[in-house]
């Protein structure tokens, strides 16, 4: 039987101590994870580690645009600067949901 990987997300033998893509080990408790069996509760835990950092990456680039907004929004007046915390701001919105996009693909 084929499992994911839980760094990669590759498929893995369940008989593999190791994924032979990325090197992680594949513990008892991956290898007897069968998903849609009410386990969603470890769907956290198996979000791979880089979509967990682009998520939270997206939520440090939307607020620092969010901040820029904020101080430059007392001038009173629709500038470059101004438009540039909208865009930096509407970018990482459409960045976390591409990323959300990709953890649900990844545990379907």
């Amino acid at each position: 039987m084929l499992i994911k990987c839980p760094e990669c997300g590759h498929d893995v033998s369940s008989t593999a101590e190791k994924c032979p893509n990325c090197g992680a080990a594949i513990s008892q408790r991956d290898k007897e994870f069968v998903p849609g069996e009410g386990n969603t509760i470890r769907l956290a835990e198996r979000t791979p580690k880089r979509y967990k950092a682009q998520r939270i990456w997206s939520w440090v680039v939307f607020f620092v645009g969010f901040l820029l907004f904020v101080s430059w929004s007392h001038v009173g007046e629709l500038n470059a600067l101004l438009i540039l915390s909208f865009v930096v701001m509407a970018a990482s919105m459409i960045w976390g949901i591409i990323i959300s996009f990709n953890v649900w693909w990844h545990h379907r």
